[in-house]
């Protein structure tokens, strides 16, 4: 935001309201959407922390990173022959420089033989995958005797990602999100680690990880009574979320070695004498060596960036599945939906843990979008080869979903003018009749010297890109979902009587749901039904108490609630009042000046021992109010909100 004289003069004028009104959403919209410019600028410069604080150290470790380490990307059969550049060579790592230095973007180097081969996008693309873990943990190879000929080999060769751009990937948006920037090309990848939006040493591991009780709080403050639907949303809202979320963060398989045990109180149904606590597996480290004075570092188990990667994938092997290699277009089988797993009975796709029919809705909307843009583009350019079509589908299909969030999503759920207006000033549209009329009224130019964010130079505000750990804990949207899901009939209009369970319209049983209803039917259902409010008690009860399916985690069975609070004392996002001091905004006094719900307020002095201080992040966003007009959620979420969302569009190519 430029600081021309007419905003100094408007953010003078806000600062004195502010000096007697306690709420900036009091404000005239004008003034409100000024303010909130102020604040993301200010956080801009305050709140951004990188992810690798060290800087690219030139000596890298023998880890899987893709900054300091080196990118593995699994062991691969190589049965074909493809031109690439061979030398002998000790170790995967100057196999990884020196074909780097010829301008590869791959180096496969096989151990047993000292063999060094540099490999184009084509060459691995083509090959056929044996394990994600390094080929040396698997002996020997399929014939049992070596053969060189130039590139042609029954050999296993461990691949690794050199971090050289082709001409190609300079043009499009690359399966594991590298060259983006191409000064840094590792910025936002997979594997890239999660940066932080509160100063480093604010981020150790909670010292009080059960205090109070995850569970308990679970049970009293969270657990649904009876469901509080937010009426100014429909359900697409919420699949929308979700589907967005996919595409941004995952930490990873979790580390099941490593647990943390939670007493279970001796009237917690799960309690039994053989099973006096709950224990749940710790996030997954990143595996370079740590330093002990500085606070544990994730990393992202997806791209970073705005990219649907949880429609095309984050690496070779997932996004070889979901494409055909034929005129760009994604497989869909000859019912028009997304091909099934049969042995998970999900849908294959870019990303599909954590499924539900409202995932599955709009994955296959937008794998058809997909599939729709490759006829327009061969259309128009019919001599384009499949990676073309497909790329520039990619390009457009991505394009469309960030528009979709930022003009559509974002409005329905923070339904206020202010907020309406920012986000079209943002893409560089008319802020709206009210901006304008106030500015008319009050005789101040209609040039007041705010851009907008999207077709500007990137700008990263001198810190690498990536998502942060307190960005993961404000979208922890849970109670968005229903216990049950009414099916209506677009016909009709009307609910058909058919109704499923949380349980039934989750994972496998999704399908189930496409099979008995018409997509149709489906989409107008998810048009008109309300999702669950962001509120304290209105947390599904069937993720209290959920058995996964057996290819994530065994099977387990978990609580949702207790591991989302858990996750940010794990990862040391700070609590609620820390977080508001850190994040510029002002601190809660007290538990009855948090909310002005009563029964809210009793029930969390009793849980926190009446210390207003110890209150979690999620526990504490979920409770605030009141909130601004039409907000789906409160003021310290709708803070990092704006101020992620801006950064995203900002950084991006």
């Amino acid at each position: 935001m430029v600081p021309t004289d007419t905003i100094i003069k408007l953010m003078l004028l806000i600062r004195e309201i502010l000096s007697k009104v306690y709420y900036w959403w009091k404000m005239p919209a004008v003034l409100v959407l000024l303010y909130q410019f102020n604040e993301r600028d200010h956080l801009f410069k305050n709140n951004l922390y990188d992810a690798y604080p060290g800087g690219n150290n030139p000596v890298k470790e023998q880890c899987n990173d893709p900054v300091v380490g080196y990118y593995h990307i699994g062991c691969y059969y190589r049965t074909q022959q493809y031109p690439c550049r061979t030398k002998q060579l000790p170790y995967y790592e100057s196999c990884t420089r020196y074909c780097a230095s010829h301008g590869y973007p791959y180096a496969g180097f096989s151990k047993p033989y000292r063999m060094c081969r540099c490999l184009k996008t084509e060459t691995v693309s083509k090959a056929t995958k044996r394990s994600d873990k390094h080929c040396n943990v698997l002996s020997g190879n399929r014939y049992g005797t070596p053969h060189y000929y130039g590139c042609y080999y029954y050999l296993s060769m461990d691949v690794y990602r050199t971090m050289k751009c082709t001409e190609r990937m300079r043009r499009v948006r690359t399966i594991d999100g590298t060259c983006n920037d191409l000064n840094k090309t590792a910025m936002g990848s997979r594997l890239y680690r999660f940066g932080r939006n509160v100063p480093l040493n604010y981020t150790f591991e909670d010292n009080y990880m059960l205090e109070p009780n995850p569970r308990t709080i679970s049970q009293r403050a969270l657990l649904r009574k009876e469901f509080i639907p937010v009426k100014q949303l429909n359900m697409l809202a919420a699949g929308w979320i979700q589907f967005m979320l996919h595409d941004w963060f995952d930490h990873g398989e979790q580390d099941t070695k490593h647990r943390i045990h939670v007493p279970l109180e001796r009237n917690d149904p799960n309690y039994s004498h053989d099973k006096p606590s709950m224990s749940i597996a710790r996030t997954k480290l990143n595996n370079c060596s740590e330093d002990k004075s500085k606070p544990t570092t994730y990393q992202n188990d997806v791209t970073h960036w705005w990219d649907m990667s949880q429609i095309y994938g984050s690496d070779l092997e997932t996004n070889r599945k979901v494409r055909t290699l034929h005129d760009g277009k994604l497989e869909l089988d000859d019912k028009g939906l997304l091909p099934l797993n049969e042995k998970t009975g999900i849908d294959i796709t870019g990303f599909n843990n954590n499924w539900w029919v409202g995932i599955a809705l709009l994955h296959n909307i937008f794998t058809r979008e997909h599939n729709a843009i490759c006829d327009m583009l061969r259309e128009n350019n019919p001599h384009w080869t499949d990676q073309q079509l497909y790329d520039t589908a990619r390009l457009i299909n991505a394009a469309v979903a960030i528009k979709i969030h930022t003009i559509e999503w974002t409005p329905a759920i923070l339904n206020y003018t202010a907020l309406r207006a920012g986000v079209r000033v943002n893409w560089g549209l008319d802020p709206g009749k009210e901006i304008w009329e106030w500015l008319k009224k009050h005789n101040i130019s209609s040039n007041i010297g705010i851009k907008p964010l999207v077709g500007q130079p990137r700008n990263l505000q001198g810190v690498p890109f990536s998502l942060t750990e307190e960005f993961v804990s404000v979208y922890r949207m849970h109670p968005l979902l229903p216990d049950y899901l009414n099916m209506r009939s677009m016909e009709t209009r009307e609910r058909t009587g058919k109704s499923y369970t949380l349980p039934n319209y989750s994972f496998s049983k999704a399908r189930e749901i496409f099979q008995s209803h018409s997509f149709d039917d489906i989409l107008y259902t998810f048009g008109v039904e309300h999702p669950g409010a962001l509120t304290l008690f209105n947390y599904p009860k069937f993720l209290t108490d959920l058995k996964l399916p057996s290819h994530q985690m065994n099977g387990e069975i978990v609580d949702l609630a207790t591991i989302d609070i858990l996750r940010d004392r794990e990862r040391g996002v700070p609590r609620y009042n820390e977080f508001r001091r850190l994040m510029n905004l002002r601190p809660v006094d007290s538990f009855d000046k948090l909310t002005t719900n009563k029964e809210h307020a009793d029930v969390l002095k009793s849980l926190y021992c009446n210390d207003i201080s110890k209150l979690d992040l999620l526990i504490g966003s979920l409770a605030e109010e009141p909130r601004p007009p039409g907000f789906g959620f409160g003021e310290t979420s709708f803070n990092l909100f704006l101020f992620m969302a801006s950064r995203r569009l900002e950084a991006d190519r």
